[in-house]
């Protein structure tokens, strides 16, 4: 009798936990899944009519055709810039620009993007490192299935790099420049999102979240910007 009520409970014990076991995985499915949508609706562009008029529709095409001019300039300074995320020395990797370069670009850059759908993610490195730490994983896997997504898998996105106030300007660049490309590479090396679909910059702590608090955790983070349907991205 008692042999039989041990295996009585024990049957009880195991359905309970396999049960236990699939709520856990539906909630886990279901979660990602929210996230995903979260991203997707972020990143969405609502297709926003500023103007009905003829004047209108050529401000439109002349700001798609900003957008494509940086994702150009973007991809050429990717190509050139040598970046890796390994553990190199960043010291004197950077190319010479011309301070005036510099600060014209990232305001051609600035203007490009304003008004773009972005979502911003905290992407967890370790310290100093480009290298990403297994807990960000979650929320990259959940970013690449948004970036798959019907509504967003012909755009073209920019993964831009912060940091936070710490350390020299060139180091904090040269950092942000890194941890873009390590989430570029990891969205398209393990997630499958297609790679011409993808272009990055650093902007080190040139916009900091939390300007109040520029050495604040939240200051390092990743965001992505849909630059929209632009053309001839191969």
């Amino acid at each position: 009798m008692a042999n039989y009520r041990a295996q009585i409970c024990a049957a009880i014990i195991i359905s309970f936990s396999a049960a236990l076991g699939l709520c856990s995985s539906a909630w886990g499915q279901s979660s990602a899944q929210s996230d995903s949508a979260e991203l997707i609706r972020a990143l969405q562009d609502r297709g926003k009519t500023r103007s009905f008029s003829p004047g209108g529709t050529r401000n439109e095409s002349d700001r798609t055709e900003k957008r494509k001019k940086v994702i150009e300039a973007l991809r050429r300074r990717e190509k050139t810039r040598g970046l890796s995320v390994d553990e190199r020395p960043y010291a004197d990797e950077r190319p010479s620009l011309a301070v005036t370069d510099e600060q014209d670009f990232s305001k051609e850059y600035t203007d490009a993007k304003e008004d773009r759908p972005f979502a911003e993610i905290v992407i967890y490195f370790d310290y100093n490192s480009a290298v990403i730490r297994s807990r960000s994983r979650p929320d990259l896997a959940s970013l690449g299935r948004a970036l798959m997504s019907r509504q967003l898998r012909d755009k073209t996105f920019v993964v831009e790099g912060h940091t936070d106030a710490k350390g020299g300007d060139d180091y904090n660049q040269m950092l942000s420049e890194r941890r873009a490309l390590a989430v570029k590479r990891y969205l398209v090396d393990y997630l499958g999102v297609p790679d011409n679909l993808l272009t990055i910059i650093g902007r080190g702590e040139t916009e900091l979240k939390l300007p109040n608090q520029p050495y604040d955790a939240q200051n390092r983070r990743v965001q992505v910007i849909n630059f929209g349907r632009v053309a001839d991205a191969d």
